[in-house]
């Protein structure tokens, strides 16, 4: 990614987003990818493993287990809308 010239952003997340301890300034990046990979995973998203949220990453996200199941109910509610986007953009 750093050879492409990438923004330190697009790297930190490209590189951290399966650790919850990745040492990098943008951290906060990686980590919330983090997070949705295990959020839309509960409902079949994704192929990230079915993990638990630690506590202390969301705390220093400044979000709680109530945010993101909302947020998910939200998605899920959605899904129909994005699956056929998807699908258009696969097909074009």
């Amino acid at each position: 990614m750093q050879a492409w010239h990438m923004p330190d952003e697009i790297v930190a997340v490209t590189e951290g987003h399966h650790q919850e301890n990745f040492p990098h300034d943008h951290v906060q990046y990686a980590q919330l990818v983090l997070v949705a990979d295990r959020v839309l995973r509960r409902i079949g998203i994704g192929d990230a493993g079915i993990q638990a949220l630690p506590p202390d990453l969301l705390a220093g996200l400044q979000l709680t287990t109530a945010d993101i199941d909302a947020e998910l109910l939200r998605i899920n509610e959605s899904r129909r809308e994005l699956e056929d986007i998807a699908s258009r953009m696969l097909a074009a």
